[in-house]
């Protein structure tokens, strides 16, 4: 199950980033590192981790999404 929430941080990321194209690539970077840091903060509580861990993958599913060209010129 645990699978099943980081891939659904990860998708919503990807959603979130792409119904809201106005926020940077720098933002959902910067979001990630916090996310980060605050995941290595709460790795002892086991009911926090996971919600975590999710969290950092929404941030850096919306960080991937952000650096996907919208146009392509090809």
């Amino acid at each position: 199950m645990r699978l099943v929430y980081i891939t659904m941080g990860w998708v919503v990321g990807i959603t979130l980033a792409n119904s809201l194209p106005q926020i940077e690539a720098t933002i959902w970077g910067i979001a990630s590192v916090l996310t980060f840091i605050l995941a290595i903060a709460v790795f002892r509580s086991r009911k926090i981790r996971w919600i975590a861990i999710a969290l950092v993958a929404l941030m850096l599913g919306g960080l991937r999404q952000s650096l996907v060209p919208q146009t392509s010129d090809i």
